[in-house]
């Protein structure tokens, strides 16, 4: 039996710590606890941190309003259900003739 799990995750604890050291403010202090919080989660849930962060920012107003719904365990099904409608609406002004994604070209 070994602990490499907990010692890894030690090692990452220990890591933010001296880390911690150069943080200006308590505020400051408190949001890297909080992104090293959702690194590690991430990291655990086999999900790409980055790319976990980056949905975070494009999909804030949706992030206010269910927080639960993005989670790095199910951020993935929201974003699914999230493009779906977006996805939906296009294909429909398509088959009308309408693709409302691109400028129309001007009679010239």
């Amino acid at each position: 039996m070994d602990n490499n799990v907990a010692e890894r995750a030690l090692k990452r604890a220990i890591l933010h710590r001296k880390n911690a050291l150069f943080y200006r403010t308590l505020h400051g202090a408190q949001v890297g606890d909080l992104f090293m919080s959702l690194i590690h989660t991430c990291q655990l849930c086999g999900v790409n941190s980055f790319d976990y962060l980056v949905e975070l920012q494009r999909h804030a107003r949706e992030l206010a309003a269910c927080p639960r719904g993005w989670m790095p365990w199910n951020y993935r099904e929201t974003l699914a259900r999230s493009v779906l409608p977006i996805r939906q609406s296009y294909d429909e002004s398509l088959m009308a003739g309408k693709d409302t994604l691109r400028p129309s070209s001007g009679a010239s």
